[in-house]
């Protein structure tokens, strides 16, 4: 590590590149973003699509090759959390203030919470109860009649915030993106406790989990719960590795009532207590479920609905769209596309129902391989490739449902991962600027065979126990 006082002239380049990239984003994404539909964003650059795009891509470059020549030093170990602070200020600044990008799911948000605010169950009515207003035109019409799919923790803050932001949709879109700034600042402060628990290095644990273009992009510029939920398992996992088992389960706990992935920290942190702490077992054991029940429950009932956002129906919400971008879909499309070349007649959507939970089951025996081999695997790298798992397997997937598990292990010594740069790097580009996936049409001959290399490079030659980080 170099001294604190040591110049570092060489970061002052990529910082001020890349806060010029960011600006450049929110410019061009005024026109080709997830900009509102029979409604404006405070500003529109006036220049055809075209150039746009042409100028948002430009923009995006830049951002990454800063993104890359901040982590060769980070790598080195120069990069130290303070200089963190001010590349997400340069950086983050301007997609606070920008119109959503890759996304529209703050427009989602912002209506569940008007929801909410006025009374109604956010999960028995959709946005379509509001009527045609700017919002509910902005949001992608796949969720236009859907019910909320959050927990109570994210029903009672988006309420809360819909209330203070007033009516107009600028306004309530910055509104909503301040709570997920609370949670990147908390990531920000938590984190390096978490990596130096774990012999990891704190400023390549803010680079690689929150600098990095899928960061910024999914906790500012689309303004996803992501923030919120990470913030909370972050700053839960730090009180825990520090010694504050009951405080940090609650905390974590509390990210579970916002979605449930949110609970794999605190299950392995806590079943790795409860193996540790041999001669008051029981006692750990105790604090390790109740307390996280003790808080959901309670989290439920202040909100006022219930238990009502752990029915089946509000579970099912998020598996409903079937998108190329999920790996078992892009199998089983490719599976059926074959079919159909030799002759053999099968509906797509049929083959889909077998595929996935074929995918389920790998998911759910790779996380009970982690919970039985909990004393050979570390704890926080066991629930962030846990959460990958759950990301990668699940019935739809989404790039930004990636930093579930990268924000975790970016504080492990898995932090020099290449295939974790490589998809904190460009993980976003799995979807446009205006929020709609990449892989569209025929995409499956090429993302079919990927997902079915990917799985078989895991599981041969014992790769998959690099990927743990266990010895032979």
């Amino acid at each position: 590590m170099t001294s604190p006082d040591r110049a570092h002239p060489s970061i002052a380049v990529p910082a001020v590149v890349g806060c010029v990239a960011s600006l450049g984003l929110v410019i061009f994404g005024s026109v080709v973003g997830a900009v509102p539909i029979h409604a404006s964003w405070w500003y529109r650059l006036d220049v055809t699509s075209w150039v746009a795009y042409l100028g948002f891509y430009l923009s995006l470059l830049a951002l990454l090759v800063s993104w890359a020549a901040v982590g060769r030093l980070a790598l080195e170990g120069e990069l130290s959390v303070a200089r963190c602070w001010i590349l997400l200020s340069l950086w983050g600044a301007p997609l606070v203030v920008g119109p959503p990008l890759f996304s529209r799911d703050l427009y989602s948000y912002v209506v569940q919470g008007l929801l909410t605010s006025h009374g109604h169950n956010p999960y028995t009515t959709s946005p379509a109860t509001l009527g045609h207003v700017a919002q509910w035109w902005s949001i992608a019409s796949v969720w236009r009649s859907t019910p909320s799919p959050y927990g109570p923790l994210w029903v009672t803050l988006s309420s809360g915030a819909a209330t203070v932001a007033g009516s107009t949709l600028v306004r309530q879109v910055i509104t909503f993106r301040c709570l997920e700034i609370i949670g990147v600042v908390a990531m920000m402060a938590s984190l390096p406790v978490i990596a130096r628990s774990r012999r990891a290095d704190p400023g390549v644990a803010i680079w690689l989990g929150v600098l990095s273009p899928l960061g910024l992009f999914s906790f500012l510029a689309s303004g996803h719960n992501e923030a919120i939920m990470l913030g909370l398992v972050t700053v839960g996992g730090a009180l825990i590795v520090s010694g504050r088992l009951a405080g940090g389960m609650a905390v974590a706990a509390a990210a579970g009532a916002l979605k449930l992935p949110a609970l794999a920290l605190p299950g392995f942190l806590g079943l790795d207590a409860i193996f540790e702490r041999r001669d008051r077992r029981w006692r750990t054991a105790l604090v390790v479920l109740g307390v996280p029940l003790a808080v959901l429950v309670g989290l439920s009932a202040l909100s006022g609905h219930g238990l009502a956002w752990l029915s089946p129906s509000a579970l099912k919400i998020p598996t409903e769209l079937h998108i190329l971008l999920t790996p078992s879909v892009s199998v089983a499309v490719l599976i059926a596309g074959l079919c159909h070349v030799v002759g053999i007649k099968v509906a797509t959507a049929t083959v889909i129902g077998i595929v996935q939970p074929i995918f389920e089951v790998i998911a759910i025996g790779a996380i009970a391989w982690l919970c039985v081999n909990i004393r050979r695997v570390d704890p926080v790298r066991a629930a962030g490739i846990a959460l990958l798992v759950l990301a990668l397997m699940s019935p739809t997937f989404w790039p930004w449902y990636l930093t579930w598990g990268l924000v975790l292990l970016a504080a492990t010594p898995a932090q020099r991962s290449r295939a974790l740069m490589v998809a904190a790097g460009l993980g976003m580009c799995l979807v446009t600027p205006g929020g709609s996936p990449v892989l569209e049409a025929r995409a499956w001959i090429i993302s079919g065979p990927l997902v079915l290399f990917g799985l078989g490079w895991v599981a041969t030659r014992g790769r998959w126990r690099a990927v743990v980080g266990i010895d032979g």
